[in-house]
């Protein structure tokens, strides 16, 4: 994709979607008013994957078909000014209803003040996770969005996989740096063999965790 210029939006949560995760009015008026700003590409905020590790708070929510009809409108609003589009898809992990993490990692919360007791999860839920984003991708490329972008930092589920200061598993997906990055590279990889050469991927991380485990 050819981009018009070199200003991008970047995802920002507005929690103007509805308490279950659907599209709004509100937030479809949002986006089109910040697309007649002629960005070159919008990036929407954090949609959850899987509604169990979704934030307590409203958020738009892409795992469930019941919502493509409000997000084909959103994709549509965008492009109607000449705007790309790009999902950016995320899992709270230790931060969501169900707080969960790589190895159960105690973590200062959001917001709260104060420590965020999560469970680590197991090999079947690692998967269901893994799939749901790539299922989400999928998603959104029926709605005819332009890309994703995966939600690597701000220290939920993706970004503390890689961490070595919240990933202490001791199987596949812990340990050396290599298979800390199990995870998002399956993600990754399963996004492109779904998609596509042509669908975008983005993916945020975090270069300095500013902690000497980190």
């Amino acid at each position: 994709i050819k981009l018009k210029n070199r200003m991008i939006r970047s995802p920002m949560w507005s929690r103007t979607s509805s308490a279950d995760g659907e599209v709004t009015q509100q937030l479809l008026d949002m986006y089109a008013r910040a697309a007649k700003g002629r960005p070159s590409m919008i990036i929407v905020e954090a949609m959850a994957v899987i509604e169990r590790y979704s934030w307590p708070e409203s958020q738009l929510r892409i795992d469930d078909v019941k919502f493509m009809p409000g997000l084909r409108r959103l994709v549509e609003v965008i492009h109607l000014n000449g705007v790309a589009c790009e999902f950016q898809l995320h899992c709270a992990g230790t931060f969501g209803r169900d707080p969960i993490s790589p190895s159960g990692v105690a973590c200062y919360g959001l917001g709260r003040a104060s420590y965020v007791q999560p469970r680590a999860i197991s090999i079947s839920e690692v998967e269901e996770i893994r799939d749901r984003f790539i299922t989400g991708a999928v998603r959104a490329k029926e709605l005819e969005c332009d890309g994703i972008v995966l939600h690597g930092s701000t220290s939920y589920l993706l970004q503390q996989w890689v961490s070595p200061r919240t990933n202490k598993r001791t199987d596949r997906y812990g340990g050396i740096f290599e298979n800390r990055i199990q995870l998002p590279l399956e993600i990754v990889r399963g996004i492109r063999q779904k998609c596509g050469p042509s669908f975008l991927i983005g993916y945020s991380m975090v270069i300095d965790e500013l902690f000497p485990d980190g």
